[in-house]
């Protein structure tokens, strides 16, 4: 994968439920072995220390002071009948028991 780091506001989410990060590091990607067409640019998840640059989204928010709880999750689907996903700040009980 190669490309380059940008500097933005962030907006995820939409509504009410919509975060705007002031001040994100997004890595643009202009050639991937690993994605395809659909993907043009990444955000890191990792530790500050494991960053390859930039401050790491969920570090950025915390610093924002965006979310209701500094805490994110994943929801990995199993099939193709459900969707994926990310959820940041909240614990949505209806994804597990």
């Amino acid at each position: 994968m190669s490309g380059y780091f940008g500097f933005d506001d962030l907006r995820i989410g939409e509504g009410e439920k919509e975060i705007v990060v002031k001040g994100g590091t997004v890595g643009v990607v202009t050639s991937s072995q690993v994605f395809d067409s659909e993907y043009d640019s990444i955000v890191g998840l990792a530790y500050p220390s494991m960053a390859e640059y930039g401050t790491p989204l969920v570090d950025k928010m915390i610093e924002n002071e965006v979310l209701p709880r500094n805490i994110f999750a994943f929801y990995m689907a199993m099939n193709d009948v459900e969707e994926s996903e990310l959820v940041f700040g909240i614990i949505d009980e209806t994804r597990f028991t």
